[in-house]
């Protein structure tokens, strides 16, 4: 059974401002806030009072000197930084050219831009964002607090610096991060626009309109500011009012691809799919940089069932920035409703990797384990695995309304596995035990074959040797000599000396001249005996 995952999270587009010269971070995924956050008291005292027209005459011109102090809104001018020198310059164009392709020269560069001007704001922002984007994040922190003791209003190193410390749950230190930029450069619209992010971000809703609404007060036409408020609208639940401020954004300036971003939230709570699709198709048209969007249009695909297409745009997404963990998130979740579970497995534990026990990876993990077949995982590590990672989720403090259940099963197929495992392994050895006692008797049976070839061949050698031994002593139909004459065997001429003597029915020899056998003649000497029934010849009749 495939258990729902969790977070398929759309994200709101935030507002970016690229380094003079350097690189640029890529905005940071944040979820959407709940304005059911309220500030202590303490907190909304660090709130720069919003701009008013008044301010107006006081933005459009050059900033005001300090004697030109309005209360306790204004400060001092701020220390202005030192222009970059040609070489300085070349070094930081170098590396945010060789930035993708060759991060560790693009450091080298940046860290020698420092050391030929060592108070440069921008050259400090520059490796904070490439330090981010290889995941180096508390050196990041430090960098871009770096560019601001430098110039406390770089705003630039304020904004990547407050989403970075909102990216790692530090609300307060972003809020504080960006009041004290805002107090050093009260008429900075870009800081008093992030200023209204943050607070969005921080579920202080109210507060951030009327920091959106005075920025407008000035600028009547900043897109950014009309973002900021009609997201406040939005999640006050006034969506025709959000979609009022979006449309004369979009009129304002319709290549803006983060306003498209923000109607497709906005179409979305209306019940309109298709024109939130439209939307954030368009944002992807507009800047395919723009990793929200992508990440946003990949959940609609995703919501669709279209895996493969919704993966695409969560890679792109994270392509775009590697620190992008809710689009990493849900890249594991397209590819496990896709069927690739290992691809799967290695997008949550990269989540993992850049920050350990986040919640939803750890549970979607214990999920992935517990009910899919994972390449290179038998039943057993694969059940243990999940009942590992559903109890680090409840560790985590995070709840679930059938993780009980979830991790009562897991232990019941680890258990399971286990017992099927041993007896698989006794069958196995059992089966080993009979082909080992099957070979053991064909090797008998050849042992004793081979015994008896070797007594047979063994039978006929002595059987051939005594054949032989007999035909050496003339025994059994063959000749025997014993002499110069031979003697014939039965029915042949035997020989015995000069004269022959014949064989019963033959002739004798017994000296010159021959005599009959019976019923002829027989010679004996001069006087002759006859044989029964015949004569007897001698020398005289």
């Amino acid at each position: 059974m495939r258990r729902k995952w969790l977070t398929l999270a759309l994200l709101p587009g935030l507002a970016l401002l690229a380094g003079g010269g350097g690189c640029a971070s890529g905005p940071e995924p944040v979820a959407e806030s709940k304005p059911d956050e309220q500030p202590a008291a303490e907190q909304q005292e660090q709130i720069a009072t919003p701009l008013t027209e008044e301010d107006k005459p006081v933005v459009a011109a050059a900033p005001a000197p300090a004697q030109e102090e309005k209360g306790k809104q204004q400060s001092a001018a701020p220390p202005q930084p030192a222009a970059l020198d040609e070489q300085t310059s070349g070094l930081l164009a170098t590396a945010a050219e060789t930035a993708a392709s060759d991060p560790q020269r693009a450091m080298s560069l940046i860290d020698q831009a420092i050391s030929s001007q060592a108070r440069c704001a921008p050259c400090y922002y520059d490796k904070a964002v490439l330090l981010e984007r290889t995941g180096q994040l508390r050196q990041a922190e430090a960098a871009y607090r770096q560019a601001l003791a430098i110039n406390p209003s770089h705003a630039e190193s304020v904004i990547n610096l407050s989403r970075l410390l909102l990216r790692t749950g530090r609300t307060r230190a972003a809020l504080q991060a960006v009041s004290a930029a805002v107090r050093v450069s009260p008429r900075d619209l870009a800081l008093r626009n992030h200023l209204s992010d943050v607070l969005l971000q921080m579920g202080r809703l109210e507060q951030a309109a009327e920091q959106a609404k005075g920025v407008l007060a000035v600028d009547e036409r900043n897109t950014d500011a009309m973002l900021n408020l009609s997201r406040a609208y939005h999640l006050w639940g006034k969506l025709e009012l959000a979609e009022r401020i979006l449309l004369k954004a979009k009129e304002i300036d319709e290549s803006d691809a983060r306003i498209f971003n923000r109607l497709g939230f906005v179409y979305l709570d209306m019940d309109n799919t298709s024109a939130a699709i439209a939307a954030f198709k368009k944002a992807v048209e507009l800047d395919g940089s723009l990793a929200e969007a992508r990440n946003n249009l990949g959940v609609l695909y995703a919501r669709a069932h279209d895996y493969q297409a919704a993966a695409e745009q969560f890679r792109q997404a994270v392509a775009q920035d590697a620190g992008f963990l809710a689009a990493l998130l849900n890249l594991g979740n397209a590819l496990r409703g896709a069927g690739r579970f290992k691809d799967a497995e290695q997008a949550y534990l990269q989540v993992l990797q850049r920050q350990a026990n986040q919640p939803e990876a750890l549970f979607n993990l214990g999920l992935l384990y517990l009910d899919d077949e994972v390449p290179g995982l038998d039943k057993i590590k694969r059940y243990q695995a999940a009942v590992k990672y559903l109890e680090s989720f409840s560790r985590t403090g995070q709840s679930h309304p059938k993780l009980a259940e979830y991790l009562k099963e897991a232990r019941k197929k680890h258990e399971r596995a286990v017992k099927a495992e041993q007896r698989r392994r006794k069958r196995e050895e059992e089966k080993k035990r009979r082909e080992a006692e099957r070979k053991r008797r064909e090797e008998e049976k050849r042992r004793q074959a081979e015994l008896e070839k070797k007594r047979l061949e063994e039978k006929r050698r002595q059987e051939e040797l005594e054949r032989r031994r007999r035909e050496a002593e003339g025994v059994g139909g063959g000749k025997l000599g014993g002499g110069k004459d031979e003697e014939l065997a039965p029915g042949g001429k035997l020989g015995g000396g000069k004269d022959d003597e014949p064989a019963p029915g033959g002739k004798l020899g017994g000296g010159k001249d021959d005599e009959p056998a019976p019923g002829g003649k027989l010679g004996g000497g001069k006087d002759e005996e006859p044989v029964p029934g015949g004569k007897l010849g001698g020398d005289e009749k």
